[in-house]
């Protein structure tokens, strides 16, 4: 609940910011200088975590699909919402502290995703702009049950993942295109969350949370938008996090139509 309350303080807060916006530089648009673009996206995006500031390692391994809306405001304000499934695979997580030490390898827990993000253009020189973005993004959902066999007495497993991300950097836009539109990201990434696993075994059982603490911080991402007329754009971004055993990496496409 907390983190959703943190993302509606950003929705608040953007929402400000955009009819400051809006009332400064009236124009063209679906309302007030206001463009509207709404569809699908999709994506998935690996992220490499130690458990309890520990050497416990693992990937957590998310994938995500749903609706995508974005809201472009003059002098170059925008806000992008999202909300949809999710599926995450905390594969390898261990916990040690419950009656019976479990390793869980029970596959993808399914969710929901929420987010939210904001841009402003801020300079042009010749072909190039640069600006500034930043992103919330949640993971929840209900919790996953498997039975635990092999010890002649009943058992079962409930898992409960959770995390959230914020990230915060400057951009570059190549604009000499008329219909396609590359562009350099750079950003720090924060992420953080906890797995919380409940045993029972027969008359014992347990419960055991462990927090997770991120091994990559900067990310840098190269992304595009094409234009392919009568309303419709296509745009989508790869990024990456250098992290030592191997770099982190996801990917988002979207499908928009215009208003």
């Amino acid at each position: 609940m907390k983190r959703v309350s943190k993302m509606f303080v950003v929705l608040a807060a953007c929402a400000v910011l955009a009819g400051t916006a809006s009332a400064r530089a009236p124009g063209k648009g679906l309302f007030g200088g206001v463009t509207l673009k709404a569809g699908l996206q999709g994506g998935f995006a690996d992220r490499t975590v130690s458990w309890d500031k520990g050497t416990d390692e693992t990937k957590i391994k998310t994938r995500m699909a749903g609706l995508a809306m974005d809201l472009t405001f003059p002098r170059g304000f925008g806000i992008s919402l999202f909300g949809g499934m999710a599926f995450t695979d905390p594969k390898g997580t261990v916990f040690r502290d419950l009656p019976i030490s479990l390793d869980y390898q029970a596959g993808t827990v399914r969710g929901f995703a929420f987010g939210a993000g904001v841009w402003k253009s801020l300079f042009a020189f010749g072909d190039f702009e640069t600006g500034a973005r930043a992103r919330y993004v949640i993971f929840t959902g209900p919790t996953k049950t498997w039975p635990i066999e092999g010890f002649g007495v009943a058992g079962e497993a409930v898992g409960k993942p959770k995390w959230s991300e914020f990230e915060i950097g400057p951009t570059l836009t190549y604009k000499a295109y008329e219909h396609f539109t590359p562009y350099l990201g750079m950003s720090l990434s924060w992420f953080q969350g906890d797995f919380r696993m409940k045993e029972t075994l027969g008359e014992l059982g347990g419960t055991q949370v462990r927090k997770l603490a991120q091994k990559g911080l900067f990310r840098v991402a190269l992304g595009a938008s094409w234009d392919l007329g009568r309303g419709i754009v296509v745009d989508g971004e790869a990024g990456i996090i250098p992290v030592k055993g191997g770099p982190d990496i996801g990917a988002t496409v979207r499908l928009l139509y215009g208003f």
